[in-house]
């Protein structure tokens, strides 16, 4: 079995792998509970581009944690 702290290394080391923009999003979300619109208001974008940018990160995080 893979125990958390290899899981928790694996996400971080897939985390690290997105793009900037992506990466940015990922952790105001999940890392920091801030919500869209906050994070919309923090990076000065609209809501829908985070929605965007978050459903794309997540994609991208399935691909590097199933590759």
């Amino acid at each position: 079995t893979v125990c958390a702290a290899d899981t928790y290394m694996d996400l971080y080391t897939a985390i690290e792998q997105l793009r900037p923009e992506y990466r940015e999003v990922i952790k105001f979300y999940y890392l920091d509970d801030l919500s869209v619109k906050e994070i919309a208001q923090i990076l000065n974008k609209n809501e829908n581009t985070i929605k965007t940018q978050l459903s794309r990160a997540r994609e991208n995080l399935r691909s590097i944690l199933e590759a």
